[in-house]
């Protein structure tokens, strides 16, 4: 019969095969499928976190941003308090010359009040000794009227004299405090946060504070008046 093995071909088989068991494609199919659910369910997981992961990531190059950003900002005010802060010692060293000038000042003053009054004692007795004898050797008496008038001048100017070294007095004193403050205010530091963006003083307010209108360039030839030199010159 066709299709069939004759008896002879069926002897010649291998005997394993004929008893092989036929394949469960059914179980195999559902396994497989098993299999791929896994594997699809591990990858949903692995993009989540993928995901997860970037957003992060994200997340931390956003404060890096913002760190690098505030570390500018202080890098900038840490620029501008030491440039304020040589700004203000350069102050220091101006106020410091003039601290010298006005207490050269003062005692300049000081020796112009001695020979005043010296002078002032002097024109007084010689007024005094000179009006009895001008009575007895009837010679032409002095002017009274114009010496005293030159008396009450110096008298004057030795007062005018006596209130300015008491106002350059006042200045130094006024100096030495203004560059205590100073100190104080600003202290030389080489580590800051960013606090000390807001307390920046502008350049504009540093001369304001630490530079008295008396001081400033040109005005300390002004601390004794033209006239007064002139009549201390006389």
């Amino acid at each position: 019969m066709d299709g069939l093995p004759s008896p002879r071909e069926a002897l010649l088989k291998d005997p394993n095969e004929q008893h092989q068991p036929a394949i469960d494609v059914p179980s195999l199919m559902r396994n497989f499928l098993d299999r791929e659910e896994i594997s699809r369910r591990y990858q949903a997981q692995l993009e989540l976190r993928v995901s997860d992961d970037s957003v992060r990531l994200q997340q931390e190059r956003y404060r890096c941003g913002e760190l690098e950003g505030r570390m500018a900002d202080v890098q900038w005010a840490k620029g501008q308090v030491e440039a304020q802060l040589a700004q203000i010692s350069d102050i220091g060293d101006i106020l410091q010359q003039q601290i010298a000038m006005e207490r050269s000042r003062c005692q300049d003053l000081e020796s112009r009040i001695t020979t005043l009054s010296a002078l002032n004692n002097t024109l007084v007795k010689a007024l005094a000794d000179y009006e009895p004898v001008a009575k007895d050797s009837q010679q032409k008496p002095l002017n009274a009227f114009h010496i005293y008038l030159e008396n009450l001048g110096h008298q004057e100017t030795i007062r005018e004299l006596q209130s300015r070294i008491t106002l350059h007095e006042q200045t130094i004193r006024s100096l030495r405090s203004i560059i205590e403050v100073a100190m104080r205010t600003y202290p030389w530091c080489s580590d800051c946060d960013g606090s000390d963006v807001s307390t920046i003083v502008p350049q504009a307010q540093v001369h304001e504070t630490f530079l008295p209108p008396e001081l400033s360039p040109g005005g300390a030839e002004s601390c004794v008046p033209k006239e007064m030199e002139q009549n201390l010159t006389e």
